[in-house]
């Protein structure tokens, strides 16, 4: 972006802003996806803040922006967060149950520098790719695995084996297939299940 000019100022203020929905929610997905790029977009046409890049991830948003030097961020972001607020809700009214009154929490800023557009666009793209990344090679088995059907503590027994059963078996082996850990996973999972069932 070249330097700009007001009536007695040259400028090139730029930032780059991250911000999350309230808790953190993973809501920024689909429709709701399209509408908040396409609302930030708006919004930012509004005060002239002119978008260098930018990129809506599934929990969090990245924004690269240059605003102008009389408007501060913090009355930028003020306007952005509540006016956006409003309208993502009357176009998804489903997410104020989730979200409370206001949709955004807390933000992140910094200064860019003097660094071309590119490679700020070059940046997020890396990113978003990264964040779509870690999302398709979520491993079926972390965490806690939930039972279907077990009786009070059955439920919580199994869980525990389970988990036990899979790091150690993690730790110990080396090139078996995803695929095939996740199937004799289930496979010991209905065995202890049925096992458990036998005590009720």
């Amino acid at each position: 972006m070249d330097n700009r000019s007001l009536s007695h100022t040259k400028w090139k203020c730029q930032y780059h802003i991250v911000f999350i929905p309230k808790y953190r929610k993973k809501v920024l997905y689909g429709k709701v996806r399209e509408d908040v790029r396409e609302i930030l977009s708006t919004m930012c046409k509004y005060k002239n803040v002119e978008i260098i890049a930018g990129a809506v991830c599934v929990n969090h948003v990245h924004l690269s922006i240059a605003i102008p030097p009389k408007l501060s961020v913090s009355d930028f972001m003020g306007y952005l967060k509540g006016k956006s607020t409003l309208m993502i809700y009357d176009r998804h009214p489903e997410l104020q149950s989730k979200c409370d009154k206001t949709f955004w929490a807390r933000y992140y800023v910094e200064t860019i520098g003097n660094i071309t557009d590119e490679a700020v666009k070059n940046i997020l793209k890396s990113k978003q790719k990264n964040q779509e990344k870690k999302i398709r090679e979520i491993p079926l088995y972390s965490g806690s695995v939930k039972m279907l059907a077990a009786p009070p503590f059955g439920g919580l027994i199994t869980n525990h084996l389970l988990n036990w059963w899979l790091l150690t078996w993690n730790r110990n082996s080396g090139d078996v297939s995803v695929g095939l850990k996740v199937i004799i996973a289930l496979i010991v999972m209905l065995i202890c299940t049925l096992i458990i069932w036998g005590f009720y």
